[in-house]
């Protein structure tokens, strides 16, 4: 079962949580449990709970006191101990779904999933799987009729959805288990996911399996790299780079994950410019 961040008053809750921009609460017996919506991108140590049967929804602004307004209650928000049927919504959700081994538990996917991409390695090599699959969105917004259609257990969704999470529970009756998410390379949120991921299908092992093999990588490149100086490394650019699809050459990113791992001396960072 996935961890529950437990509460014994409201001036306790923003000492459990670091970045999350909406806090959804329910009180049961004097505890006070914590799902998030709409986290930040820097959401990576949120602990979502089993149950997402939500009675209000708080927002916090600086140290202030929160701010409580109702939203609608998901009669029937209990995530099943063992999840076989998803779909998932937002880039990120079936990457790291797939990451964690369960590729085979997709009962409906986004669009472009139904196109073979060699840029998508996760579909390239699970597109047999994905080819025939219902469509069930585009691009992080859903298909409520069609998600209804195919029967998930859950939806798994990420941060960089376009879409509410209680919205979309409240019209499809199915529960959203909502996680960060990643849009770089190998940050806190990409290992997060992987850990949420891993609790909610039950795939522990496989889970903390992978953190371990990417975390060996990760601190290989930073060993051999960080100690450069920066006269020393040759100025390098990457073009291609997709953001709501394709993009040519010009495309490129300040930032790039893949560089900032071997601490290259990217192009894009010298513009001033994120992302």
């Amino acid at each position: 079962a996935c961890k529950i961040v437990k509460c014994r008053d409201m001036a306790q809750i923003s000492l459990c949580l670091y970045t999350v921009s909406f806090i959804h609460v329910e009180k049961r017996a004097n505890s006070i449990w914590l799902s998030a919506k709409n986290c930040e991108k820097n959401c990576a140590t949120f602990h979502p709970p089993r149950v997402l049967t939500l009675w209000s929804a708080v927002r916090y602004t600086g140290d202030s006191a929160p701010e409580t307004e109702q939203t609608t209650e998901n009669e029937d928000g209990t995530i099943p101990d063992k999840v076989e049927r998803i779909v998932c919504v937002g880039v990120g959700s079936l990457r790291y779904s797939c990451y964690v081994g369960a590729a085979d538990r997709v009962v409906g996917v986004e669009d472009y999933e139904t196109k073979a991409g060699m840029s998508r390695l996760y579909n390239y090599v699970n597109f047999d799987k994905f080819k025939d699959l219902p469509v069930t969105g585009t691009n992080g917004e859903p298909y409520v009729e069609q998600i209804i259609d195919v029967a998930p257990q859950v939806i798994v969704m990420s941060a960089y959805a376009s879409c509410d999470a209680d919205e979309l529970s409240a019209k499809t009756g199915i529960p959203v288990f909502v996680v960060p998410g990643s849009d770089t390379t190998l940050d806190d949120a990409a290992y997060e996911t992987i850990r949420l991921l891993g609790e909610l299908y039950g795939l522990e092992t496989r889970a903390q399996e992978l953190t371990k093999y990417l975390k060996g990588i990760q601190t290989d490149l930073d060993t051999r790299t960080a100690k450069i100086a920066d006269d020393q490394k040759p100025s390098v650019y990457v073009g291609g780079v997709s953001f709501k699809g394709q993009h040519g050459f010009e495309g490129t990113e300040a930032g790039y994950g893949p560089f900032a791992l071997i601490h290259a001396k990217n192009l894009a960072d010298t513009t001033g410019q994120t992302g």
